[in-house]
């Protein structure tokens, strides 16, 4: 799995230049300046930033399972990286966890984008992990996201999974 190259989109944050971006990293940066509007404060700890961070994407990503759908095992545009899930609300894996990567990181949140394993070693899978108060902790979103069905399922159920793999060790992931 290649994580997609974000430091363009950092620099364009701190900066406010966006000259020389590409027109799909100007929408991804676009989006994360709504977004992180919209749900981050400056009086928020890292911790409240982490988890606003987390339930935005869990309340609007979906994961694209069309990636299972066709021969060449490609998913729609974008799905493995910030621009599927920011941008067009979609992605697998890599495509959360590399924008929950890219949020923490303009929020200014210690934060690295894992790759590994899952499934007994049978399928590649991509993960967080956040520092916080000096200590790391796993992060994995898409699971959160695809361990409940918010419409056929109690409330008790789903705030239950929803935080499934919020703030884990790496025994439990």
């Amino acid at each position: 799995m290649e994580i997609y190259d974000t430091s363009a989109i950092l620099t364009a944050w701190e900066t406010g230049e966006e000259d020389g971006l590409s027109d799909k990293d100007e929408e991804i940066l676009a989006r994360c300046r709504e977004i992180l509007e919209e749900i981050v404060t400056d009086e928020m700890s890292d911790f409240e930033k982490e988890l606003a961070v987390h339930d935005w994407i869990v309340e609007n990503g979906e994961y694209d399972d069309t990636v299972y759908s066709n021969a060449s095992r490609s998913g729609r545009v974008g799905y493995r990286d910030p621009y599927g899930i920011l941008v067009k609300g979609y992605g697998n894996c890599l495509g959360y966890a590399s924008s929950f990567q890219l949020l923490m990181d303009l929020c200014g949140v210690e934060c690295i984008t894992v790759v590994g394993a899952a499934f007994d070693s049978r399928s590649d899978h991509a993960w967080n992990m956040v520092r916080l108060d000096g200590e790391w902790y796993c992060v994995d979103v898409v699971w959160d996201d695809s361990l409940a069905d918010p419409e056929n399922a109690p409330p008790s159920t789903v705030a239950r999974y929803k935080y499934r793999y919020f703030n884990v060790t790496s025994d439990r992931m």
